[in-house]
């Protein structure tokens, strides 16, 4: 009996080991695309006002800091960002990553102390890098879009902008950001 209960325990183990060998031989390496992200890496630091808009006042300046590495197997960009904030800092956590599959980026984000993490569609056009989402409220659509546009390789200018018809936009704030190494 102890025979028969050893063979299958060692049979499961020999199975799942050819089951996980079997899943990492189909994962795929990161391609050439993938790369544009590493525009990116490094140390950041920004800065930008709030605009007034319906949903609040403005002037109000933000400054951020940012540093921006790739992951262990380099399938994802992952940026440490704190955010401060007349009321206080403020911690993110971005991931960036490219589908092969897809042939599309994404851009994944979560504050510390929330329970809801963002997704935002990217694209990147030249230098041009543009979040977009949107979200329906009472049966009123509003769209948002960020893009950061490199002037350089160490400056970024960015704009976020929101829509309600997807043709008028009003910016909400804007800024630049500079790699500091």
């Amino acid at each position: 009996m102890k025979f028969k209960i050893l063979a299958i325990i060692l049979g499961m183990l020999v199975a799942s080991s050819f089951h996980a060998h079997g899943l990492a031989a189909q994962a795929q390496k990161p391609g050439a695309e993938i790369e544009k992200l590493a525009a990116f890496l490094g140390h950041w630091n920004a800065s930008g006002e709030v605009k007034g808009s319906d949903s609040g006042k403005g002037g109000m300046k933000i400054n951020s800091e940012m540093t921006y590495n790739w992951a262990a197997n380099h399938g994802f960009l992952i940026c440490d960002q704190i955010i401060h904030l007349p009321d206080g800092d403020r911690n993110d956590l971005s991931i960036y990553t490219y589908s092969e599959k897809d042939h599309a980026f994404a851009f994944f984000g979560i504050t510390r102390g929330s329970k809801e993490a963002r997704k935002t569609k990217l694209t990147i056009d030249g230098n041009v890098w543009t979040y977009s989402s949107s979200e329906t409220d009472g049966g009123k659509q509003t769209e948002y879009r960020t893009t950061n546009r490199f002037t350089s390789a160490s400056n970024v200018v960015w704009r976020a902008e929101y829509s309600q018809d997807g043709e008028h936009w009003t910016t909400t704030a804007e800024g630049s950001d500079v790699r500091v190494n």
